[in-house]
C-alpha cells in the first residue's frame, strides 16, 4: 500500500488515542481467548450488529468439511433429472446425471494423461461445459486449475504457465495462434484445445469446426490434442482425493490492492463457504430457480458466485460463454431468469433500451450487483424501473474482493440502506481500521475496510511478501486489508467511500472521486459519471469528470454543464472537489465484466467540452 497515500489519508480519519488503542487491543485479545465476557465497547468486530438479521442456527452452522465435488454430489445425486445448466440456451441443457457422467470422463482422461495430486493445469477459456467438468474432475484428483483470461497476450499467458510450472494447458481453439508462439518456452508437453461449439448440435459444431480449419488455428504438432480425442482416454487408476483443510481448489487472478497481477489461491473451504452464505442471503433458494450467469470462470466473482454456488445449490444456471454487455437486454428477454448477477452499468443499458420500456419483468426475483459503485440516485432509479415493470426485485448490492472469494456483504429488500453495500454475511466480519495498522476504529469512523471470513484466500501464489501485506493475522484471526476506504454504521451497514488508489491529492487536499460522482449522478438526466485525476498546471493533479447523458435529454451542452457545476456548488462538498473540467462522452468505457475502465478514461484526449 502506498505510504504517501496512507499519510495523506490520516487527516480524514478520527484516530483513537494510543491508550485507547492499547485498551481496545487488550480487550479484543482477551475476548478472542475466551477470558472475558462483558458489554461491547463500540467496535463492529465485537458488536457484529448485522447478526440480528440471521437465525441462531444460521450463525452456529458449521460449514461442511468436504471437497467441492463432494458438495456437488451430495446436494444433487438424488436429483439427476434436474437441469444443472443450460449452455447458451435451453436447447443445450445438461441434467445433473449427464453432468456427473461428463465429470467422470474428464477425471479418467486427466488420470490417463498423467495428471495427479498437486499438479497445476492452466485453463485459458471462457465458460463451457468442458471447463465446468474439468473444475470438478481436477477437484477429485487433487489437481488445481489455474484459470487465466483469454484476452491475455502471448507473453502474459507464458508468464502464468511458467509461474505455476504447468505441464498441461487447456485452451479454446481460437487462442491457439497466441499459444503456438510461446509454448516451446514452457514446460507444457500437451495442449488440449476446445471448440466452444462442442456441446451444441451437430450442425453448429460442424460449421464451427470448418471455420477453425479454414482459419488453420491448430498447429500440426503431436502435442496439440482435440478435446474430443482427449475425452476418449480411459484410466484404470482408482483415486478420489479426500478432503484436506484449506487444500487449493482453484487459482484465479487479480490486480489486488497493489495493481500487480497475482494468482489468488482459493480452497475447497472458500467455495463451500460462499455456497453456504449465499443460502443465508434471503434470496430465493428453491431448486429449479433459473439463474443467468454472464461472468467468466477466470474471475472469483464468476467462478464462485456465478458458477459454483448456483450449480451446487440446484439452480438451473444459464451459462453464456461469450458475454457482450450490449446484449444484456436480449439475454434477459430470451431467458426470463429469476435471478441475475452483474455490475451496475448493465442496468443502465436495460433502462435505456427502447425495446424494454413495456417489457414485463414479473419473472425477475433477484437482481444482484457488485464489482463497481452504485450511486444512491442510480439505485432508486433501477428500483423504480423494476417496480414499474412488475418485478418484486430490488437492486441487491454487494461488496467484496477476489481475496475474499468475491463475497463479503449483501443487501436485499429486507436488509438495505440507500448508499450502502449492505451488511456482512453470516460468516463474515467487516470493520474499519486505521490505514497501515491493525488498529480497529470505532463504529462509524472512516478507515480502511478489512474483511474477516471463512472464505479468505490461502495466499497469492508464490508471492509471500505480497500475501503478508494484504492477508494479516490480527489478535482475533485473519483479515484481508482491502485498500478501500469506508465505514460500518451502528446497524452493521457497510459504506464504501472510495479506493485508496483512486483518491486524488489536489494542492495537498484529499479528493474522493466517488463523492463528486454521487452529486453528478443525482441529476436525473445523467446516466453515468466517472471522475479521474488528470495533470493540471495549477494543482499538479485535479479531478476531471466524464459523463454520459440520457438519450432522452433535450438540454444543450452548455445547460447540462452549467447545471452540474451549480449542483456541485450547492452540495456539501468543499470547493477543491470541483472538477477542473467535465467532458460529455457517448459511452463509458468498461472492462470485460462491465466495470468502468478508469485507466481508459485517463488515456483519453485531454480536450474537454467543459465550461466554467
Amino acid at each position: 500500500m502506498n505510504k504517501e497515500d496512507l499519510v495523506a489519508l490520516k487527516e480524514k480519519i478520527s484516530k483513537l488515542s494510543e491508550e485507547e488503542l492499547k485498551q481496545r487491543n487488550i480487550y479484543l485479545r482477551e475476548l478472542a481467548n475466551g477470558e472475558l465476557q462483558g458489554p461491547s465497547v463500540g467496535y463492529t468486530s465485537i458488536d457484529k450488529p448485522w447478526l440480528k438479521n440471521f437465525t441462531n442456527n444460521e450463525i452456529e452452522y458449521d460449514i461442511p468439511k468436504k471437497t467441492c465435488y463432494e458438495m456437488l454430489y451430495e446436494k444433487n445425486i438424488d436429483h439427476k433429472d434436474d437441469i444443472a445448466f443450460d449452455y447458451i440456451d435451453e436447447k443445450f441443457s445438461y441434467k445433473y446425471g449427464d453432468f456427473f457422467k461428463l465429470i467422470d470422463k474428464a477425471k479418467s482422461a486427466l488420470l490417463a494423461s498423467g495428471v495427479k495430486k498437486g499438479d497445476i493445469v492452466t485453463i485459458c477459456s471462457i465458460t463451457t461445459p468442458e471447463v465446468l467438468a474439468l473444475f470438478y474432475a481436477m477437484n477429485r484428483i487433487g489437481a488445481i486449475p489455474n484459470f487465466i483470461d483469454v484476452r491475455y497476450t502471448s507473453e502474459a499467458i507464458k508468464e502464468y504457465i511458467l509461474e505455476t510450472n504447468s505441464k498441461m494447458l487447456i485452451t479454446l481453439d481460437m487462442c491457439l495462434p497466441k499459444i503456438k508462439n510461446i509454448i516451446s518456452d514452457t514446460a507444457v508437453d500437451e495442449v488440449i484445445y476446445i471448440n466452444p461449439a462442442n456441446s451444441t448440435n451437430k450442425l453448429i459444431k460442424t460449421l464451427s469446426e470448418l471455420k477453425s480449419k479454414k482459419q488453420k488455428l491448430v498447429p500440426n504438432e503431436k502435442k496439440y490434442v482435440d478435446w474430443n480425442e482427449f475425452i476418449k482416454r480411459e484410466s484404470n487408476i482408482e483415486y478420489e482425493h479426500p478432503y484436506e483443510e484449506n487444500y487449493p481448489a482453484a487459482i484465479v487472478h487479480t490486480g489486488g490492492t497493489t495493481g500487480v497481477p497475482k494468482g489468488v489461491v482459493l480452497s475447497n473451504d472458500d467455495f463451500n463457504s460462499v455456497a453456504y452464505q449465499v443460502t443465508t442471503a434471503r434470496t430465493h433458494q428453491e431448486r429449479g430457480y433459473k439463474f443467468l450467469n454472464i461472468m467468466p470462470p477466470f474471475i472469483a466473482y464468476g467462478l464462485g458466485l456465478g458458477l459454483y454456488a448456483p450449480i451446487v445449490l440446484g439452480w438451473e444456471t444459464v451459462i453464456i460463454p461469450n458475454f457482450d454487455a450490449k446484449n444484456f437486454s436480449k439475454l434477459i428477454k430470451k431467458h426470463k431468469p429469476n435471478g441475475v448477477m452483474g455490475v451496475p452499468i448493465y442496468w443502465e443499458n436495460i433502462m435505456n433500451d427502447k425495446k424494454m420500456q413495456k417489457f414485463d419483468f414479473s419473472f425477475l426475483k433477484d437482481v444482484l450487483v457488485g464489482g463497481d459503485k452504485t450511486p444512491p440516485a442510480f439505485e432508486e432509479k433501477v428500483n423504480k424501473f423494476l417496480k414499474e415493470h412488475n418485478s418484486e426485485a430490488v437492486l441487491s448490492k454487494g461488496y467484496s474482493m477476489t481475496e475474499a472469494s468475491s463475497l463479503a456483504t449483501f443487501s436485499n429488500k429486507y436488509a438495505n440502506q440507500l448508499g450502502s453495500v449492505g451488511i456482512p454475511l453470516v460468516k463474515t466480519t467487516v470493520a474499519a481500521f486505521e490505514p497501515g495498522t491493525q488498529n480497529e476504529l470505532e463504529t462509524g469512523q472512516v478507515g480502511e475496510l478489512c474483511i474477516s471470513s471463512t472464505n479468505l484466500m490461502n495466499e497469492y501464489y508464490n508471492k509471500e511478501e505480497e500475501t503478508n501485506k494484504v492477508k494479516q493475522t490480527h489478535v482475533d484471526g485473519n483479515w484481508i486489508h482491502s485498500g478501500d476506504i469506508g465505514y460500518v454504521d451502528k446497524d452493521g451497514y457497510v459504506y464504501v467511500v472510495d479506493r485508496i488508489k483512486r483518491m486524488i491529492i489536489r494542492s495537498g487536499f484529499k479528493v474522493f472521486p466517488s463523492e463528486i460522482e454521487k452529486v453528478i449522478t443525482g441529476i436525473n438526466y445523467i446516466d453515468t459519471c466517472a471522475v479521474v485525476g488528470v495533470p493540471d498546471e495549477k494543482d499538479v493533479t485535479a479531478p476531471k469528470a466524464y459523463i454520459v447523458v440520457n438519450q432522452n435529454c433535450n438540454k444543450s451542452e452548455d445547460e447540462i454543464l452549467s447545471e452540474i457545476y451549480l449542483a456541485l456548488k450547492e452540495s456539501h462538498l468543499p470547493p477543491y472537489f470541483e472538477p477542473v473540467s467535465i467532458e460529455i462522452i457517448d459511452e463509458m468505457p468498461t472492462t470485460l465484466i462491465g466495470k468502468i475502465d478508469y485507466d481508459a478514461l485517463k488515456e483519453r484526449n485531454e480536450e474537454s467540452k467543459s465550461i466554467k
